[in-house]
């Protein structure tokens, strides 16, 4: 997607289609970096290996090139098939993203995600284009 310079703001979302909690075995990539983990550690965080999310900030090259984004292999646990969506967000989008986990203070206190309104309003306005690649992890 191309975006304007000025928000510098682009997402990934990723998801390994073909995870499978009753089949961990055939399906999770053991041969990684965390080579201690075991199947009952895979299925205590299953969805935190199957969705993976990065973002890139206060992007400002040209917005007409490519930005290109190496899918690192820590994104990636899982053979088979997977979905990333890369969006790219305007500044509502970027701040709602960046700030909206962060809506209770540790005294208690909350407060809104970050947004951007003139005169009343409620709610969260952003936008962001999308487009979708799809991949497969071969086991070899």
């Amino acid at each position: 997607p191309v975006l304007n310079a000025e928000n510098g703001f682009y997402a990934l979302g990723l998801a390994a289609l073909d995870a499978d909690s009753s089949n961990i075995s055939e399906t999770f990539i053991f041969d990684n970096i965390f080579a201690d983990l075991d199947a009952e550690d895979v299925l205590k965080d299953f969805d935190d290996f199957k969705y993976s999310y990065d973002a890139t900030l206060n992007f400002t090259e040209d917005p007409t090139k490519v930005l290109k984004k190496e899918v690192e292999w820590f994104y990636t646990w899982f053979y088979g098939n997977y979905r990333l969506i890369w969006f790219a967000g305007d500044k509502n989008f970027k701040d709602f993203v960046v700030t909206y986990g962060d809506v209770q203070e540790e005294d208690g206190n909350f407060h809104e995600p970050a947004f951007h309104l003139e005169g009343d309003g409620i709610g969260v306005f952003g936008s962001a284009l999308a487009d979708t690649v799809y991949f497969k992890i071969l086991k070899k």
